[in-house]
């Protein structure tokens, strides 16, 4: 007996099995619409014939259902409105939707941001993140994956019955070429740096502020290993010289609406006491008094909390001279890696560090320590082999 939307197909790799095929009249669009229930191979449900026709019947009494509810009636959305729904249900911050924005923009070709999300195959998701991936990073990859799985998210959310097919592709993987980050530092480097910082721009009243403002920072991230952020979040209330301890429980960055915001820590981790190693007490003192700012500590002149980008912009210039200049780079997150290795390097206890670096995880605060070139020469002339 012939099952309605059930059509017996036949594949060279899979062999027989059943597609459902759903057609009926949207009244609102007046049109004939079709809708795929899926396709279900004998070979996939043990060679047993019975019960891959039992599952075509199951999805297309699914889908019958829906079209009786006129869930397909009343919702129907594109790609590109699927992906703007999706920023709206994540609540995503001003930072974030711009790096979305820019992979999705690369990522999906306008003719497949105008296509009905039912519509859009696994061909369509597999060719968009293969013509991706070609001169992208791994990471990049796995990033414009994302993109596929909340837009397919938002559609899920506004109950549109729709295949998944970001779950269906093969994630490529990628073929360039990627250099190791230079995150070495040593305490000489970093005085230049400072030095350099100081009389870059320092004929300017903003100039000097800035770098004066900086320069504090960078000294709290080199004693205590804080993320940037967290530095730039610091209020008077947060430093406690006489226990000699900072309170990390804030950070600075953005929220759905707007840049240059107090926001919480970075992790459930970041939430913590951190010493005050006796040789930031000076700088502390000389920073609370010198500071602006009646409770965030490092405020712009402007009175707002710094832009992490503008400050990062600034620093990569000041780092652009010390390369010309002394033949070495420089951010500030070089100083979190410095703090770890020191404390590696010191035979401190690793849960120690990981607690001071305030990580999930060990392994993730022996990954930001790193080794020299002294170090690996040393290690392979010290090796023990047989004479």
């Amino acid at each position: 007996m012939k099952e309605k939307w059930i059509i017996p197909i036949c594949s060279k790799t899979k062999g027989e099995g059943f597609k459902v095929l759903a057609k009926y009249r949207n009244k609102e669009a007046g049109k004939l619409v079709s809708v795929s229930g899926g396709r279900f191979y004998i070979s996939d449900y043990e060679g047993d014939k019975k019960l891959a026709k039992m599952a075509a019947i199951k999805s297309r009494n699914k889908i019958q259902e829906d079209i009786d509810i006129g869930r397909y009636a009343s919702k129907s959305l594109t790609v590109d409105e699927c992906y703007k729904k999706s920023l709206m249900d994540l609540q995503l911050s001003v930072k974030t939707i711009r790096r979305h924005d820019s992979i999705y923009r690369h990522l999906i070709s306008d003719e497949v941001k105008l296509k009905n999300i039912i519509k859009v195959t696994t061909s369509d998701v597999q060719n968009s993140i293969n013509d991706f991936s070609k001169d992208r990073s791994q990471n990049n990859i796995n990033n414009a994956m994302s993109i596929w799985r909340q837009i397919y998210k938002a559609a899920l959310i506004a109950e549109i019955p729709v295949v998944n097919r970001a779950e269906m592709v093969m994630v490529p993987k990628s073929r360039k070429v990627v250099i190791p980050k230079d995150n070495k530092l040593n305490i000489e480097d970093f005085e230049k740096f400072l030095n350099e910082l100081l009389i870059y721009n320092c004929r300017q009243k903003r100039g000097l502020y800035k770098a004066t403002c900086l320069w504090y920072a960078c000294q709290i991230m080199y004693y205590t290993g804080l993320r940037p952020q967290e530095v730039y979040a610091l209020s008077r209330s947060d430093i406690d010289l006489d226990k000699r301890q900072l309170h990390v429980n804030k950070s600075i960055g953005s929220t759905t609406e707007s840049t240059r915001q107090v926001i919480p820590v970075k992790t459930k981790y970041s939430n913590s006491i951190v010493p005050i190693p006796p040789g930031l007490v000076k700088v502390l003192e000389n920073l609370l008094e010198w500071s602006k700012g009646k409770d965030l500590i490092f405020i712009d002149l402007d009175g707002l909390p710094y832009e992490i980008d503008d400050v990062s912009n600034l620093i990569c210039h000041v780092s652009r001279l010390c390369k010309k200049k002394y033949g070495f780079s420089f951010n500030q997150y070089r100083l979190r890696h410095l703090f770890s290795k020191d404390l590696f390097d010191a035979g401190i206890n690793p849960k120690v560090i990981q607690s001071l670096m305030r990580h999930a995880t060990e392994n993730m605060s022996l990954y930001y320590a790193y080794t020299t070139e002294e170090d690996k020469a040393e290690a392979i002339k010290n090796r023990d082999l047989p004479k």
